[in-house]
């Protein structure tokens, strides 16, 4: 992994996802790609669905 100074959030509505970097200098990578902050490594991709719809569970059964 390359290291990164930089100050980022990560914000996900219901439209999707957005992330926000700011660049603070020194990002001149140390990969094979060349500097980590071009822009096309910085999609907009990310999601977050870990709150799936809430099912309830069937009665219990009798023994």
């Amino acid at each position: 992994a390359v290291g990164i100074n930089n100050c980022g959030t990560f914000h996900f509505t219901p439209a999707g996802s957005e992330f926000s970097v700011t660049d603070l200098g020194g990002n001149d990578g140390g990969g094979t790609t060349g500097p980590w902050m071009a822009s096309w490594e910085l999609p907009n991709t990310i999601t977050c669905d870990d709150r799936p719809p809430v099912v309830t569970p069937p009665p219990p059964s009798q023994w």
